[in-house]
């Protein structure tokens, strides 16, 4: 289903290159890795720090370039969290431009392997993203509580970006599937994540949407981690923090 579109997507844009998507309302700016410009950070989290050993890596599902680019005003994130011996306390923080912290919840997992995702509440005390602003987000595996340095963890960059009438025209008339599509051809890999992911949910045995999450997978670098279940993590504590 993916495969000639997705194709077609690397060729135009280069996954190892910034991606841009412009739109009537929104042009986003050509960026480039390295430096404040560059929006740094890390989708694939190390395999030993300090108490903590991880046969496999800690892993964000998004772009190489680090930087999800979304319509939603309250996204989800998602990400591979490898087996681990005994559970683990997983944390979620999002913080604006100021390294304002806006958001942050924890998680205890019970050292299954899988792909699982975060979703940011859409609560009175947490704030829609703004369009065309930057917000960094971090999620670690913390192996010490009291020595915080061992964390291993994954970081990067989000930015909601406004769709312009015709392709929310296009959106609402398509049907689940090709609504992928669409995400995946305008960039927004994170609502093509969600999408699939929330279809594969509900048809667990559909071998389509099945090979449809690896092909996606795999046009982002991730082939590794394509056939890996998807999982449910309870929330066990959650902290929103306002914007002033």
């Amino acid at each position: 289903m993916f495969r000639t579109l997705i194709n077609k997507a690397i060729v135009t844009i280069g996954l190892s290159s910034l991606l841009i998507v412009s739109y009537s309302h929104v042009a986003l700016a050509d960026r480039t890795k390295g430096g404040k410009e560059g929006l740094p950070g890390s989708r694939i989290g190390g395999g030993t720090r300090g108490e903590c050993y991880l046969r496999k890596p800690l892993v964000a599902l998004v772009p190489e370039n680090n930087l999800v680019l979304t319509k939603s005003a309250y996204p989800k994130f998602f990400f591979y969290l490898p087996p681990t011996a005994t559970p683990k306390q997983i944390e979620f923080v999002l913080q604006d431009e100021d390294n304002n912290e806006i958001y942050q919840t924890m998680f205890t997992s019970n050292g299954s392997a899988g792909v699982m995702n975060v979703s940011l509440p859409e609560k009175e005390s947490i704030p829609p993203l703004a369009f065309g602003k930057d917000y960094r987000w971090q999620l670690v595996i913390i192996c010490n509580s009291e020595k915080r340095e061992h964390d291993v963890g994954v970081n990067g960059w989000v930015k909601r970006v406004k769709l312009d009438f015709a392709q929310t025209k296009k959106l609402e008339q398509a049907k689940p599937r090709e609504q992928i599509n669409i995400y995946t051809s305008s960039g927004l890999w994170q609502d093509a994540l969600f999408k699939l992911a929330e279809l594969r949910y509900e048809q667990p045995n559909d071998m389509r949407l099945s090979n449809d999450w690896s092909e996606l997978l795999s046009s982002l670098g991730l082939d590794a981690i394509a056939q890996e279940p998807l999982i449910n993590i309870e929330r066990q504590a959650a902290s929103p923090i306002s914007m002033k």
